[in-house]
């Protein structure tokens, strides 16, 4: 059987979902720590910041079930194809366990405003962050408190990043709220 999890990004809580499996490798999946140093399990997330849903699969085999579950109607919003802004990553240069973020249409091209907040990343990425990937037009600023308040600890200290490696000593590990531009 392969497992996803579910539940909505704000609350961080994610709920068990069996699927069952059609070929033989998709044996029950075990995790692995992020790092030596970690306890956190080497998690691959989907996150929606439209519906507020995130899923989340421990093989990477079933991230394709996670953007499926996590795009569905919520709110009134109709079955959607969202778009792919952002992946945070737990290690560094990319590795790790990982969030993808989806929203509803890519970031403009203005780096002045505010076009997607993942208010929370949920107990799967929470103070975990160490590197980030951007697509399209966006570019990220990562906070170190919910909802991203201002005056709360961030990276980069002002503006926007684009594709980061490393966060840098003040902001690894402690990232909970994701914005985009």
């Amino acid at each position: 059987m392969r497992r996803v999890l579910i539940g909505t990004a704000a609350a961080g809580v994610l709920l068990t979902s069996l699927l069952t499996a059609t070929s033989a490798t998709a044996a029950e999946a075990t995790s692995t720590p992020t790092d030596a140093g970690s306890s956190q399990l080497q998690l691959h997330c989907v996150a929606d910041v439209d519906t507020g849903l995130t899923a989340c699969a421990d093989d990477d085999t079933t991230i394709a079930e996670a953007r499926i579950a996590v795009a569905g109607t919520s709110s009134g919003l109709a079955l959607r194809s969202p778009v792919h802004v952002a992946t945070i990553y737990a290690g560094f240069l990319g590795q790790g366990g990982s969030l993808e973020i989806q929203a509803g249409a890519d970031c403009t091209v203005s780096k002045t405003n505010i076009d997607w907040t993942l208010g929370n990343v949920g107990s799967a990425m929470n103070d975990e962050t160490s590197s980030f990937q951007v697509y399209g037009n966006c570019r990220v600023a990562v906070y170190d408190a919910a909802y991203c308040p201002s005056g709360s600890a961030r990276y980069p200290s002002t503006g926007y990043a684009g594709t980061t490696n490393y966060v840098g000593d003040a902001m690894n590990d402690r990232t909970t709220c994701v914005r985009g531009s």
